[in-house]
């Protein structure tokens, strides 16, 4: 959304300006660089999900890149689905549908206790019954004001900075808590401030591409970046279904945890619908919150069944 909120001029919904309608296509090539920054933003948020996961497990490195890989097909195919709509399926919004941490503690727990066969199969049965209440979710959207979509929200992601933190820190790694890893995790966040406030237009709206970029070389110029496993990795791969041994039943406490995970989801995604309307200047139509939710279970069948944690 980073295209849509950084505007100087356009139209003012209370609290943001947009550079750009709904529907207003900025040109060949500030459409290539948004789209590239949204990928990148996309794949560092994405990543740290099935990384995450694959650390908790200690799986091998062979599983973890194709975790990685089936994540971001279903985010990709979820996003495009998002914009575009299939069907009733998408809100026809520009939202990044993306992983949601708050998976994680079941699906570790469920991989510890029967399988991580077991534990794809959870998402898939919960994404299936996320999928079946979207529409009950659509029509009762206007009893989630936005004192518990948004304290749902700060709950979740308040929740979820410990994640943040150990990610930025290096937790796991040799490079944890070191004043090097600190200090670059500082910088990248000073960056993203110092061009957010004072730069316009444009270059503000891109401003976490460009401190993505310049963190890259920095940490490539400090001797961070390791491209061992990326030259021994094959420049296509495709995801095999179900490479996790077929379907394996999960314990029932462990589904119902999964299932109350996708209602918080839903609950958030419902807040982020609602909000993208507002800035967009679009109705908060019941069909666009079906669409979201429908497409978050959905996904999360496609990432289950292609591999992904």
């Amino acid at each position: 959304m980073s295209d849509q909120a950084s505007a100087v001029h356009g139209s003012d919904r209370g609290f943001a300006k947009l550079d750009l309608e709904l529907n207003d296509y900025p040109g060949p090539l500030k459409t290539s660089l948004f789209g590239i920054q949204h990928v990148l933003v996309m794949f560092t948020a994405m990543v740290g999900g099935p990384l995450i996961v694959g650390r908790l497990l200690n799986l091998p490195e062979g599983t973890r890149i194709a975790m990685v890989s089936g994540t971001m097909i279903g985010c990709g195919i979820a996003t495009m689905i998002s914009a575009l709509g299939l069907g009733f399926i998408g809100p026809r919004l520009p939202i990044v549908m993306g992983v949601f941490y708050i998976f994680i503690g079941p699906i570790v727990a469920i991989s510890k206790e029967v399988s991580l066969a077991a534990a794809m199969t959870a998402l898939i049965i919960g994404g299936a019954v996320q999928f079946a209440w979207s529409p009950l979710i659509g029509k009762l959207h206007r009893f989630f004001p936005p004192i518990v979509t948004g304290t749902t929200i700060l709950l979740i992601g308040t929740g979820l900075m410990k994640i943040g933190i150990n990610v930025a820190t290096g937790f796991n790694t040799p490079a944890f808590g070191k004043p090097l890893t600190l200090g670059l995790a500082a910088l990248m966040i000073v960056l993203i401030l110092v061009i957010s406030r004072f730069a316009t237009g444009f270059v503000r709206a891109m401003s976490l591409f460009i401190t993505m970029v310049i963190g890259y070389f920095i940490s490539a110029a400090l001797g961070l970046l390791n491209f061992q496993s990326v030259a021994d990795a094959g420049w296509l791969a495709i995801p095999q279904p179900f490479p996790y041994g077929g379907l394996a039943w999960p314990p029932l406490v462990g589904l119902i945890a999964v299932i109350v995970c996708f209602f918080a989801t839903a609950v958030e995604t419902t807040g982020h619908t609602l909000a993208v309307c507002r800035i967009t200047g679009v109705p908060p139509e019941s069909w666009r919150i079906r669409g979201a939710v429908s497409n978050d279970g959905s996904s999360c069948r496609i990432v289950g069944i292609s591999c992904a944690g």
